[in-house]
């Protein structure tokens, strides 16, 4: 049976009669005292000024919690008001160190409001749609008083109309992925939009043979990480991007290094174009001049290749990519470096998958005991990788284990395949060979997918 995947790119506004919250600190116990209330509300934690402005640019925000430590409050404050959302500081409006109670007090008083406010306007729409029925019935009643019966008919053939109309129109407008503003100006030509259209109406004449094995992802940006270098996460995203290729895939290298990158080398491509060219215009047509296509709809991003070039990029420019590519690709996957910084706080700020990678070693668990505990939010769907198993003595841990120390569900154990063991070449490499892999696939896409 054909599965068809769609694309929901919504990050918060999931379900009605929900308050929408983003909390944003800098401080993992805030996350951590947050986590404790579940119901009825929907959290973004964020950890930066770049990624609240963005959130609310596109997204519809209810509440704001705001640490005095994310910058620029005030312009944030600004923008909430002109976006309708409200904003409570920790320390001022709210206590600090903020307690679970008097968040949840808050929220589920917001929350009635919210739902009132819905429920009016739900009423208010029934009774103006029954009012404007009533006179146009009483204006062809006194337009045709001899007429009277026949014009009741003629309406409600007019309605039985209207609503066939709108069935067919409910199949045509599924809800597509949401383009979103990012601080930067961003420049779209005649080719992009036509471009857009195009997408549009393939996906129109998708959705209206849906039948009962759909598959609708709902999530579109992974990450991975690990706590050291040299434990596979850069040939386990190209395998991912590979293995996802169905879809429009875009992989992102934000290792940067002197000489280039690891992928860059791995799948033996000039080191131009990348992410100097990309910023140089904040456009589609920068962005496609930017890439490398690797295979039909996988497509590559590299990092400079020097870190004199690195410099010139911010947490900005990669917000504003990643506005843009989600425009042109249906899934986002970024192979971030063993660096805890500000691009790397940023990037995971927008995460809705995180695959973390480690080998067998003590060391390397550890460090990624502590980065997962300190900087990987909870609410986060998340994949442990123990990678290379057959490697020096093995991990000595148990499932249960790995589970308690990361405090996650899903857990896969990569043995190392041959074919990989000390290759460096991947150009001409065939991803499909790698079967035992096949586990970490199912993983991911049981988390992207509705069921």
């Amino acid at each position: 049976m054909n599965e068809k995947l769609f694309i929901k790119n919504n990050l918060i506004n999931e379900f009605e009669g929900r308050l929408n919250v983003i909390v944003a600190d800098v401080d993992w116990e805030t996350f951590e005292t947050v986590s404790q209330i579940k119901k009825d509300f929907n959290f973004i934690n964020l950890s930066s000024e770049f990624a609240v402005s963005f959130i609310l640019e596109y997204e519809k925000v209810d509440i704001l919690i705001l640490s005095r430590k994310i910058s620029n409050i005030e312009e944030i404050t600004k923008k909430a008001a002109k976006k309708k959302s409200k904003v409570y500081i920790i320390g001022k409006d709210l206590k600090y160190p903020l307690e679970a109670a008097e968040i949840e007090k808050l929220l589920t008083r917001e929350l009635e409001i919210k739902i009132g406010r819905e429920s009016e306007k739900k009423r208010l729409g029934i009774k103006d749609t029954f009012s404007s029925l009533f006179k146009s019935k009483n204006h062809i009643i006194s337009k045709s008083p001899a007429n009277i019966s026949g014009s009741s008919v003629d309406i409600n053939k007019s309605i039985i109309k209207n609503n066939k109309s709108c069935s067919n129109r409910a199949l045509a407008n599924i809800k597509k992925p949401e383009s979103f503003n990012a601080e930067k100006s961003l420049i779209q030509d005649r080719d992009s939009l036509t471009e857009e259209n195009n997408i549009k109406e393939n996906n129109i004449e998708e959705e209206t043979n849906i039948n009962e094995n759909i598959k609708a992802i709902k999530q579109k940006i992974i990450i991975f990480t690990k706590a050291k270098g040299g434990v596979g996460s850069t040939i386990l995203s190209i395998f991912l991007a590979h293995t996802f290729r169905k879809m429009k895939t875009l992989l992102v290298d934000l290792n940067f290094s002197e000489g280039g990158s690891d992928a860059g080398y791995y799948l033996n491509i000039p080191k131009s174009p990348n992410m100097i060219v990309f910023t140089e215009g904040y456009s589609r047509n920068a962005m496609d001049n930017s890439i490398i296509k690797i295979e039909e709809n996988f497509d590559l991003l590299q990092p400079p290749p020097t870190y004199e070039l690195s410099k010139k990029l911010d947490l900005q420019d990669i917000y504003s990519l990643i506005d843009i590519a989600k425009r042109k690709y249906h899934l986002i996957i970024f192979d971030l470096p063993n660096l805890i910084n500000e691009m790397y706080l940023g990037v995971l700020d927008v995460a809705d998958l995180v695959i973390m990678i480690s080998d067998s070693t003590l060391g390397s668990i550890g460090r990624l005991i502590s980065i997962n505990n300190r900087f990987i939010y909870e609410d986060l769907e998340k994949i442990l990788v123990i990678n290379r198993t057959r490697n020096g003595n093995g991990h000595s841990y148990t499932k249960n284990q790995f589970r308690q120390f990361f405090n996650l569900k899903e857990l896969v154990f990569l043995e190392e395949d041959n074919s990989l063991s000390g290759r460096t070449d991947f150009s001409n490499f065939n991803f499909d060979i790698l079967k035992d892999f096949g586990n970490l696939t199912n993983k991911v896409l049981d988390l992207l997918t509705y069921d």
